[in-house]
């Protein structure tokens, strides 16, 4: 059915019209979280906490389609909101979090606990976050030790073929 096909996450696009009308062929369906769609960037956040403060962060703006590369931008707003986050609920080391903007408005989208995928290219920003975490941890180093990170560095993964 149309509802089944729409709810195994087939990446096709469907209007809300035929949604709904999905929806009304089936009495019953498997609870949905449903969210507005945000127009706006798309930025994580990779961040390093030391009980419960903000030590640092890196703000990845992701590219539009024209632009191929991500930003590593300086947004005091954003930074502001993770370190409320950071505080609120006591976060420490390394984790990641998500916004999401509709106009000028950023949305949380997530909090991960963990390192993000693209940390390499935060760690450019001349923060080597996995470094810091463990001397922070382990006592050689304090919050006021972890450099600044640069921003305005425009930054992209490049994979490479080996040989193994």
């Amino acid at each position: 059915s149309n509802l089944k096909r729409m709810l195994s996450g087939d990446p096709l696009s469907i209007d809300l019209q035929d949604a709904r009308r999905c929806f009304a062929e089936s009495p019953r369906f498997r609870d949905v979280l449903v969210m507005q769609y945000l127009w706006g960037s798309e930025r994580s956040i990779d961040c390093l906490a030391h009980a419960g403060e903000l030590v640092c962060c890196v703000v990845r703006r992701k590219p539009d389609v024209s632009e191929g590369a991500q930003l590593l931008e300086c947004n005091s707003p954003v930074e502001q909101m993770v370190r409320r986050l950071t505080q609120h609920l006591q976060l420490n080391g390394m984790f990641n979090v998500q916004f999401k903007d509709d106009g000028e408005t950023p949305y949380l989208l997530e909090i991960n606990s963990r390192m993000s995928g693209g940390l390499p290219m935060a760690c450019l920003s001349g923060v080597a976050f996995p470094l810091w975490a463990i001397r922070l941890v382990l006592g050689t180093a304090t919050p006021q030790d972890v450099p600044h990170p640069s921003c305005g560095i425009r930054v992209k993964e490049v994979g490479r073929a080996v040989i193994i």
